[in-house]
């Protein structure tokens, strides 16, 4: 009796130790900057970056949509006429200036696109007729 209680004594021990010594699945989080970034921090970055470009900013209405390419390339022109391509996280700031001259006042929008790590990517002029499309990237 003594035996099959050591012997089942030793088998739990080893089954619990095998268990512990597995290791976790990892889990996937996301600790992006921008997730933890309010409207106002990204306008302000936007704006920043533009005064260090040598722009005058003035702008009435503001549109701020985060981009998720993470599994896709992303592909933003830049105002140069460039296209970066970037994969991750990122913000597009779409600052909107009123011209009263116009018959649009609000005809374009200066947009500042900014990475998961805080960093500016680049800037363009967008016609306003542009549709404000939600939880879409920007690709070819």
């Amino acid at each position: 009796m003594n035996r099959k209680l050591i012997a089942a004594s030793i088998i739990l021990v080893f089954l619990l130790w095998i268990s512990s010594c597995s290791t976790p699945a990892p889990s996937v989080e996301t600790h992006s900057f921008l997730t933890h970034m309010d409207d106002l921090k990204a306008i302000n970055m936007a704006a920043k970056y533009l005064k260090e470009q040598g722009e005058t900013v003035s702008f009435q209405e503001t549109y701020i949509e985060y981009h998720d390419a993470a599994s896709t390339t992303a592909h933003i022109p830049l105002e140069d006429g460039k296209i970066v391509e970037y994969q991750g996280e990122y913000l597009e700031i779409r600052l909107y200036r009123k011209d009263e001259s116009k018959p649009n006042p609000y005809e374009y929008c200066t947009v500042v696109y900014i990475t998961q790590e805080g960093k500016i990517l680049g800037q363009n002029t967008l016609s306003s007729e542009l549709p404000i499309q939600e939880n879409v990237d920007i690709n070819d």
